[in-house]
């Protein structure tokens, strides 16, 4: 019983941020001096996206509908 509500406590951590790190993944790069999108930049964006409150919406959002 323990184990199985670990698992499902990582999972609801897991699954949403596999998503956002594939949809900045797929994201079209910016037009930068190198053509492409550095990790630093990534980041930034990931966590300007989570800080909005829509994001915070669906990432509730999220873990609700996982429970």
């Amino acid at each position: 019983m323990k184990g199985e509500w670990k698992m499902k406590k990582i999972m609801k951590f897991l699954l949403p941020a596999t998503f956002l790190l594939l949809a900045a993944g797929c994201a079209a790069p910016a037009e930068s001096a190198g053509g492409q999108v550095d990790y630093e930049e990534t980041k930034k964006m990931v966590v300007d996206i989570l800080k909005t409150d829509d994001g915070k919406k669906r990432f509730r959002k999220s873990w609700v509908t996982m429970a």
